[in-house]
């Protein structure tokens, strides 16, 4: 764990870019929805890899009005839109672990891309959300027992072990409480 996170100065900031509500496998065709919108994941690999290369841009930018000196990328959930519904696992592009494959790979780039571009340490919290789940109903006192999600945030933090710029803080409760520069988040 880093003690850079512990600490109450201000001497400098974090930039926290959280990820959420992905549903990276969820394929939406532009027919259904009147021409308004289409996605598969073709487009989300291509907004994932924007999502982290404009954290680059949000350092480099911040770094002009005060120093940035962590970054703090919590994995809130429902990356993944799982088979929680008979449509979707008629029209998900990938199953629940193909998609887990799939996002340890795009979230693998991005951390690397980060560790790459910056000398900045890097802390994973995270959090299940109710897509990922293996149950029909949510679970909140298991759900960490019973999520997808949970399992790739695992196997995340294992790819990363022992790796002195990344902390994961892989929850397995409904909450996951951090301090960010002294102040708990």
């Amino acid at each position: 764990r880093f003690e850079s996170m512990k600490r109450s100065k201000s001497e400098g900031v974090a930039v926290v870019v959280p990820a959420s509500d992905w549903h990276v496998e969820e394929h939406v065709f532009k027919n259904a929805v009147n021409g308004k919108n289409s996605f598969d994941l073709k487009e989300a690999e291509y907004r994932i890899k924007r999502f982290y290369s404009k954290i680059i841009e949000l350092i480099e930018w911040q770094n002009h009005l005060a120093p940035v000196v962590e970054i703090w990328h919590p994995l809130l959930g429902d990356l993944m839109s799982g088979n929680i519904h008979e449509d979707l696992s008629e029209t998900n592009e990938l199953s629940p672990t193909e998609t887990c494959v799939f996002l340890r790979d795009q979230i693998c780039s991005g951390i690397d891309m980060l560790l790459r571009e910056t000398k900045l340490p890097i802390a994973i919290p995270t959090s299940c959300g109710n897509h990922g789940r293996t149950t029909q109903k949510m679970r909140i006192k298991t759900s960490a027992k019973n999520s997808y999600e949970w399992l790739l945030y695992k196997t995340l933090e294992k790819l990363y072990e022992g790796h002195e710029r990344v902390a994961f803080y892989v929850g397995d409760g409904y909450h996951n409480t951090q301090t960010i520069m002294g102040r708990k988040v």
